[in-house]
């Protein structure tokens, strides 16, 4: 048989078949049974997290809150706090809401290190001191931009705690800090070591951070009261 009548009857029996292009997938389904086909429209592709989240602050009232935690911790009252103040300003600033709060949508998890950033005197960080055990297993004071920052991570991790939310990375000081016992702390380093927890409640929360100037961490964490599950937002 020549090659285009072979190739004729290829195609006759392809269609005859009544394949479909592997390519065009539930392009053509029939209806209730029936022989006839319909073209089915496509389907919008699912909503990713972020715009989810995007579209729930465009109409969000900060007014609908009620509190379910409300912490304070002591800090040193040196440069390191100066670090943990700057900090607490960032995380309101990042928040979404012009320095209202942040919020962290249903199943969402907080990332210290993502929401504050490198620790740089351009970020608007001061440099401090860090104790340190080197080589020789001598412990050791260094410069460090950004030492302090862990006090508002600690805070964090406590009122995160204490709300019932879930703590997914917490990390202890290698020393007993004075403002919390070791345990009870949340050290953080950029690039490595994290504090992260999950809003693991159906509505959306609304976190506080600030250190006022009696050098006090304040954190305040809100459920929003009323709204319901954002649509598109799954249950992981």
């Amino acid at each position: 048989m020549e090659k285009p009548l072979l190739l004729f009857v290829i195609l006759l029996l392809f269609f005859a078949s009544g394949c479909q292009n592997p390519f065009i997938q539930n392009s053509i389904s029939p209806v209730n049974g029936s022989t006839n086909p319909t073209v089915e429209v496509s389907k919008p592709l699912p909503k990713t997290a972020a715009e989810i989240k995007a579209e729930y602050l465009s109409t969000y009232d900060p007014s609908r809150k009620f509190l379910i935690e409300d912490h304070s911790l002591q800090l040193p009252h040196n440069k390191g706090t100066i670090n943990a103040r700057r900090a607490a300003e960032i995380i309101m600033e990042k928040g979404g809401q012009g320095k209202l709060g942040y919020v962290l949508m249903p199943y969402e998890i907080f990332s210290y290190n993502d929401v504050v950033g490198e620790r740089t005197i351009t970020a608007g960080f001061v440099d401090g001191t860090l104790h340190i055990t080197n080589e020789k297993g001598e412990v050791e004071m260094i410069n460090s931009v950004g030492s302090g920052v862990c006090r508002t991570s600690t805070a964090l991790y406590q009122a995160a705690r204490d709300a019932d939310l879930k703590i997914i990375e917490r990390n202890s000081h290698e020393f007993e800090q004075p403002y919390a016992k070791q345990g009870d702390d949340a050290t953080v380093w950029y690039g490595n070591l994290d504090n992260r927890f999950q809003n693991n409640k159906n509505n959306p929360i609304l976190i506080q951070c600030s250190v006022d100037s009696a050098d006090i961490a304040n954190v305040q964490i809100y459920q929003m009261q009323g709204d319901p599950l954002p649509e598109g937002m799954v249950h992981p």
